[in-house]
């Protein structure tokens, strides 16, 4: 690899995150992999065809651009988009055979307008709000919406969906109970109306997946479990009791690109926020907040060189960032990195980052910018 900075990605521990998944949903249910915002920092076309290889049948994404991206990077199985689609790019889902997720019955008529113009039927989703207050039809009059949907020519309603506010605080959250009971109902509804219909019924994404078992219905949508990580406490904990494992699929590396010597009072980087309280050797890191290494880790942070830590000296920069390599004396230019990952008994995790940055997980791995190779490992 000569690149100066570049993420590795485990096709193990994907795999694995993946299959221990699977195994704790069952194989009734289908797991469809959330791969939004570059599949959350790891490379969205990377990991679109890592999940074709593994024969998954359904991935969804936010918007028709990580659609088309995929399609044309050739995935051929279902994607449902869970975003906003402009009128304007409506005729790609019908080009692409990209399947909507809906929330008004005028999104159906624009499609139905569309796709008539092309003589094709296509398969939506409708999103139905139970109590996130975001996008989604209303669920007190989704019975009565039902019967208009089911009428629009060209489309076919495949799906019926919802999402939770509050899956992460755990199963007693009444909120949370709320939700899940109004879209059972609903679901329950649905079924004795039409019978004859097999909609797929989803609503679970990594904390339902993994916390509550009533919540999988036909259908999950996990995300930032599949790549390694657990949403919170509540959920890590729960998993491990249950023996349900997911690894870390990213390692984000970097090279030394200088070494320089400091002496005691001279200080490093803008602001001037370290200030050396001895004779120092650092290292310049050609990684800064442009990349997605956030500001708030400095002075704040440890990277791994040759198996030790180094922490970081000074204000983070747009493109580099210093490390003290002071007690790691037998290391030169262009020596590995490792900004997020682990190497043999050290490790540099994403929670650590999470509680020192103050962003979330899912924050910090989708700044990690889209310039920076993927390579799979």
């Amino acid at each position: 690899m000569d690149e100066l900075n570049w993420i590795e990605i485990s096709v193990v521990n994907l795999r694995h995150n993946l299959n221990s998944i699977q195994n704790y949903v069952g194989p009734n249910t289908i797991v469809c992999p959330c791969i939004k915002a570059n599949a959350y920092g790891h490379g969205l076309t990377l990991i679109g065809n890592l999940f074709s290889e593994f024969n998954i049948k359904y991935i969804c994404v936010n918007s028709i651009h990580e659609a088309v991206s995929l399609r044309s990077a050739g995935y051929k199985s279902h994607i449902l988009v869970l975003g906003y689609i402009n009128i304007s790019k409506l005729s790609l889902i019908i080009e692409h055979q990209i399947t909507p997720v809906i929330y008004s019955t005028q999104i159906a008529k624009n499609i139905s307008r569309i796709a008539a113009l092309s003589g094709k039927t296509i398969s939506v989703h409708a999103m139905v709000d139970t109590g996130m207050n975001r996008e989604g039809f209303n669920c007190d009059n989704f019975i009565n919406e039902l019967s208009d949907l089911t009428k629009i020519s060209n489309i076919r309603l495949d799906g019926i969906a919802t999402h939770f506010a509050t899956a992460s605080n755990g199963t007693n959250d009444p909120y949370y109970q709320q939700q899940l009971f109004k879209f059972i109902t609903i679901r329950n509804q649905i079924k004795q109306k039409y019978p004859n219909k097999e909609f797929i019924f989803h609503a679970a994404s990594s904390a339902a997946t993994l916390l509550d078992k009533s919540s999988h219905f036909d259908l999950v949508r996990p995300g930032i479990s599949l790549f390694g990580y657990y949403p919170n406490e509540t959920v890590r904990d729960f998993a491990k009791k249950n023996e349900i494992s997911v690894k870390p699929v990213l390692t984000l590396k970097t090279r030394i690109a200088h070494i320089r010597e400091i002496q005691k009072g001279d200080t490093v980087s803008y602001g001037r926020h370290f200030t050396a309280s001895s004779h120092m050797r650092i290292a310049l890191l050609p990684i800064g907040y442009a990349d997605g290494l956030n500001k708030q880790l400095s002075n704040n942070y440890s990277v791994i060189i040759n198996n030790k830590r180094a922490r970081l000296i000074g204000n983070v920069c747009m493109n580099m960032v210093m490390a003290d390599i002071t007690d790691i004396p037998s290391v030169n230019s262009e020596y590995e990195v490792i900004v997020l990952g682990f190497n043999n008994d050290e490790e540099v995790s994403l929670y650590s980052i999470a509680n020192r940055s103050g962003l979330s997980k899912g924050e910090f791995l989708t700044n990690l910018k889209e310039s920076i190779v993927r390579i799979i490992v």
